[in-house]
């Protein structure tokens, strides 16, 4: 990013094309995703985190992940979050690999699914085929 690139003005129809393209990327399943997300990660991560900063994290190593396909640049990103403990990190690396082969809201996982998940500790990029 250049100097000039943060005194660009961005339309208003700019900013919503942007915000859809974002929304459809991490959210590939509609807006009901947002909320499952949430009531999967809630009940393991320090409730001192609000909702906007837990989707916030989730979204941002979400889309990491999508655009590099590679689980360790994701995991290696929430180590520079203090707020996150190491295992709550590993809550949010399990949803991601979770949630990226949810094909339905139906097969969306459960704050269950993601603790099992965790303790497998597979991360290599081999496990994510």
């Amino acid at each position: 990013m250049s100097l000039s690139d943060l005194f660009r003005f961005i339309s208003p129809e700019e900013k919503s094309i942007r915000q859809r393209d974002f929304q459809n990327k991490v959210l590939p399943l509609g807006l009901e995703q947002k909320g499952l997300a949430l009531n999967a990660m809630r009940p393991l991560i320090n409730p001192k985190l609000s909702d906007e900063e837990l989707l916030y994290t989730f979204f941002i190593a979400k889309q990491k992940y999508i655009d590099t396909s590679n689980i360790d640049v994701v995991h290696n990103s929430l180590k520079k979050h203090d707020i996150l403990s190491e295992t709550e990190q590993s809550y949010i690396v399990a949803l991601i690999l979770l949630d990226t082969h949810a094909t339905s809201l139906e097969q969306y996982p459960n704050s269950n699914d993601v603790k099992s998940r965790a303790k497998l500790k597979q991360y290599s990029k081999g496990d994510l085929q």
